[in-house]
Parts: structure tokens; sequence; C-alpha cells
């Protein structure tokens, strides 16, 4: 036994991944041929590595490590580490465990094509231990009908809103099922802006416009600051929260009669709404498309280029470069859900009249979008800013 020892030829596998950035930039015509195009010293070093953070020791040390050895240099200029997918309660998702969950049953319709591969089916039942660690009651084990078609975009929005750099993520069926309601709100606000013409800018925005073009513009600044950082949680949150408590309450509401009934020849500008709608939504398709792209390129082609691809267009990018939303919002927020608040406590519905209604001096350039959007029958201004005293 003294002359028996391990056989010193082993080598690591995953130096043999270490191979995977010469690979894509055809390192000494590994790929294809080269014809003289020169492509390995065009491409190399790559831009950018992708992986997650339990192969940092293994594959991004292996990589780094051939390079230098072959170039003095590193494969690439950066890394983005991402963290892992764990169960409902945190724990490592494995096999062995039973706790994982397949991902296809997301990706692939309830009703497959015959001749689908079996590798291509998804495994029906790998929900439920994900349900029963969850205690969700839309998701109960007697559903056995439920359907978990939510499509490519809606995994990917749920990634981008449970984590950033390197955080894992509690896989949550409840968050991917909430997550995928705002796609379908953002499908049925196309199709509501789709209705009128997409207007050049006209030579007069009206104030209840320019606001919301105020409050776009630094959620552009805040989405790119994100995309910059390569931290998709930043634009995927900041857009996710905009379009559902900003501008689908407040600013369409506000909007609304005017896209429809408006003229130019009265004070509601018709074609200043048309205009601005239609600038909204072509930004939040550009600015939400890395994230989502399969719904954002489809609705893009539908409205504005059906030939084209959104994901050829830049991002759209700020003009006054403040991060800082605009202080009107909060003031026509505060109003809305005050006026709101009260429709609610007299028993009203939202269409219901007003009889009367005194505001602030700051809000007095929206009354007439004020008007008809909460059928305020008589309107006056009020030095007072408390709204408690208001109606």
């Amino acid at each position: 036994m003294e002359k028996v020892r391990g056989d010193f030829r082993t080598f690591d596998t995953w130096f043999d991944s270490s191979i995977s950035e010469l690979a894509a930039c055809n390192y000494r015509s590994i790929l294809f041929e080269d014809n003289g195009e020169n492509y390995f010293e065009r491409n190399f070093p790559c831009s950018i590595r992708p992986q997650g953070k339990e192969i940092v020791r293994t594959w991004l040390y292996y990589t780094v490590l051939r390079s230098y050895h072959l170039f003095k240099s590193p494969p690439f200029n950066q890394v983005w580490i991402s963290g892992l997918i764990r169960d409902p309660y945190g724990g490592k998702m494995s096999k062995s465990s039973g706790n994982t969950v397949d991902q296809l049953l997301f990706l692939q319709p309830t009703i497959l094509p015959k001749n689908t591969p079996e590798i291509l089916k998804p495994n029906r039942e790998s929900w439920k231990i994900i349900a029963e660690k969850e205690s969700s009651p839309k998701f109960s084990l007697e559903k056995t009908s439920t359907n978990f078609y939510y499509g490519a975009d809606s995994v990917r929005l749920t990634s981008c809103l449970q984590g950033s750099h390197g955080t894992d993520i509690k896989f949550s069926l409840s968050k991917l099922d909430g997550n995928s309601k705002f796609l379908t709100k953002l499908w049925n606000i196309a199709r509501f802006i789709s209705s009128f013409p997409n207007e050049i800018k006209p030579d007069t925005i009206t104030p209840t416009d320019d606001w919301i073009l105020s409050s776009l513009d630094a959620l552009i600044h805040r989405c790119n600051e994100g995309y910059s950082e390569l931290n998709f949680a930043k634009p995927a949150e900041n857009i996710y929260n905009w379009v559902w408590n900003i501008f689908t309450p407040h600013y369409i509401e506000l909007v609304k009669h005017r896209a429809y009934n408006g003229s130019e020849e009265e004070n509601m500008p018709r074609k200043s709404a048309h205009y601005t709608l239609h600038r909204i939504l072509t930004t939040i398709l550009k600015m939400i498309a890395p994230i989502t792209p399969f719904v954002t390129e489809y609705i893009f082609q539908e409205i504005y280029q059906p030939s084209g691809s959104i994901h050829m267009e830049l991002l759209t990018k700020s003009e006054k470069g403040k991060i800082e939303e605009d202080k009107r919002t909060f003031d026509l927020m505060n109003l809305n859900s005050f006026l709101w608040k009260i429709k609610r406590e007299k028993g009203l519905s939202l269409k219901d009249a007003i009889p009367k209604v005194s505001i602030p001096k700051s809000l007095k350039d929206y009354v007439p979008d004020l008007i008809q959007m909460h059928n305020i029958q008589n309107l006056s201004i009020s030095h007072k800013k408390n709204l408690k005293n208001t109606l």
C-alpha cells in the first residue's frame, strides 16, 4: 500500500469550461473559418460574463486564470453575478430534497401538440410542493385544474422584481401570478392608447400633460441608472410602481375625457392628450423591453412598426436628468385619493357627481381635467392646503 497513490493526472472539469469566452470569440477559428476578418481580435475580451454566484470559484476563476496565462489580460470587462432560486422558506432547491419546480410548467401552454418531445413536456405536479410550502389559498392542492402558463415575460419580470445583484430569490407562485397581472395591465393600456391617433408634438402641451411627461422623465432617469449598474431590479420596480400607481389611476383617469371628447377649440386640447399617451407608451415599452422582450415586441410591432423591432431601439434618455419625482405628482395623487375616499364614504360611485369642491391653489392649472375626472359641478380655488376642509 506504500506504493499506492492517487491519479495525479485528474483534471477539474470546470477548467474545461474556461474556454467559453475563447470559443465565443472564435479563438484560432474554433467555430468557423475566419478568412482574415480578425474576429477574435475585434471581439476579445468580451464585454460581460453573466453567471451564478455558486460557480465563482470554478467557472469564473478558471476562465480568468486561462486568459491570464494565454494573454496576460482578463477575458471580459465585467461580471454580472446572479443569486439562486430557492424554495419559499429559503431552502436550496434540489431534486434530492424534492422541492424543485419544473420551469417548463410556466413556459408551455396547457395543451401541447401531439408530437411534442418528452423533454419539453412539463411536470404538471411539480407546483404542489411549492404550493404546500407557500400555503397560498389561490394555489390549494385541491385545485387540480390550475393554469400555470404565465409565459417567459412573467418569469423574467418576477426574477427582476425579487432579486438584485447576487441576491437569492424565494420562489413564490403568488408573486409570479401577481406580476403576470402587470403584463395584462400593460396590454390593456396599449389597447386603450392604440384607439387614438399617434400625433406629432403639438405647439401647446396642457399642464396635466406637462406634469406626467415630467414625471416620466424622472422615471427614465431612474431606470437608466439601474441599467447602467446592471441592476435590473431598479428599472423593473420603478416601471411597475409608476405604471400601476401613478400613470394608470391618476393620469389616464385625468385625461380620458379629453382624449375621447376634447377639441382644439375648447380649453380641452385633444392632440396634446394623444401625443402624451403615445409618447408614454413607446417610452415604457422601450424601457422595459430588456426585461419583458416578448410582449413589448408584439405591442410595438402591432401599433408602431410592423416590420421593425423594439430591440433595435435605443433606451430613451432623460431630458432633465432629475431622479426625484415631480412635486405635482404628490399634490394630484393626494387630491384624487381624497375625493375617491369621500365618494366611498358617502356610498357614491366614482362616476357620481360631487356638488362642490374647493382645491388648493397649487392645482388650479388642472381644473378642466379634474372637473371631468371627478364629475365636479362647482369647483373653487382655496388658499388652504389642508384637503380635509375642501369639500
